[in-house]
């Protein structure tokens, strides 16, 4: 919930072994919050999220690399490398 907005409501997703997809949708439809979900950046308030049979919030299974990364977007990749070395 952002407010009284709910970020992502009754979604259901199922993806297949070894199947690539893509989170297609609007500014705002959720996307970055399923993922923030998914990968343990942030928790649902109501709902499970599982991969597999396996709850996330109990054990994190996934990752993933997202586009922008503001936090470090000044140094270059060896410098980035070097802040957490």
């Amino acid at each position: 919930m952002y407010g009284d907005l709910r970020a992502v409501y009754g979604l259901i997703l199922s993806v297949r072994n070894s199947e690539c997809f893509g989170l297609l949708g609007a500014n705002g439809a959720g996307k970055t919050t399923t993922f923030d979900i998914l990968t343990g950046q942030s928790f649902a308030t109501s709902g499970t999220a599982r991969i597999g049979e396996q709850d996330v919030t109990k054990q994190l299974c996934i990752g993933y690399c997202p586009q922008f990364d503001a936090l470090l977007s000044d140094l270059t990749g060896r410098e980035s490398l070097e802040v957490f070395i």
